[in-house]
């Protein structure tokens, strides 16, 4: 494994997982309208800058929804927020639906990025890869070849960038090569097309971290196979 950091390494992250009485049937955004509205003052939980501006590459605080059971996750000083306020949820209320807290574990870990070797990896959840200029050249692509390989780009810049969001750097030269890939849109305020991937890579990507657009609700997680 090649890897140079010059930040502290491995990066550390605590999930939350919390258990409600019947399965929660929200998204990773309804979760996060339910923390924040517990919580109005916690500006991380907001995901704002210094200045108080909105800034979701900063994403200390993630909010997924995995097999029905909400799960905080936070790295960084998003580590701290997530311990502080675990033991204070006890209802979370989505519209009308309200979920009672009835336990809550906590999942501490030191995880890795980066490996020389190739591994398989399927979507867990959708991978919001396009912002509007690439969706217009998506779009424009005839074959699927061409699509594939504009994705196999973009997914290679999501891991860059998560590498150096997390102050890692890489010495190994990223490869990835999808397999296979579906898109639909996705349930979001504004239509998105969310795609179902298989690829191989060497890149070691993280159970709770995702990548590409929307992460910290939980979009772009991937599992290996």
């Amino acid at each position: 494994m090649h890897i140079l950091t010059s930040g502290k390494y491995p990066i550390h992250i605590l999930v939350a997982r919390i258990f409600t009485d019947h399965s929660f049937m929200g998204t990773g955004g309804d979760l996060r309208r339910a923390i924040t509205a517990l919580f109005p003052d916690n500006s991380l939980l907001h995901h704002h800058g210094a200045a108080g501006e909105v800034d979701y590459s900063l994403s200390q605080v993630r909010y997924l929804v995995l097999d029905g059971v909400p799960h905080l996750v936070g790295l960084g000083e998003g580590r701290e927020v997530v311990f502080r306020i675990a033991d204070k949820i006890f209802l979370l209320t989505i519209g009308q639906r309200r979920y009672k807290v009835t336990g809550i574990d906590f999942i501490e870990d030191g995880v890795h990025i980066g490996s020389n070797d190739l591994l398989s990896y399927i979507s867990r959840t959708p991978w919001i890869a396009l912002n509007q200029r690439n969706l217009a050249k998506f779009k424009q692509l005839k074959t699927e070849v061409d699509r594939r390989q504009l994705l196999e780009r973009i997914l290679i810049g999501n891991f860059l960038s998560l590498a150096k969001g997390l102050n890692v750097r890489l010495e190994a030269r990223l490869q990835a090569k999808i397999t296979n890939f579906k898109h639909r849109q996705v349930n979001t305020p504004v239509p998105l097309l969310g795609f179902k991937v298989q690829f191989v890579s060497n890149f070691l990507l993280p159970e709770f971290l995702g990548v590409g657009k929307m992460v910290s609700k939980g979009f772009g997680l991937m599992n290996i196979r």
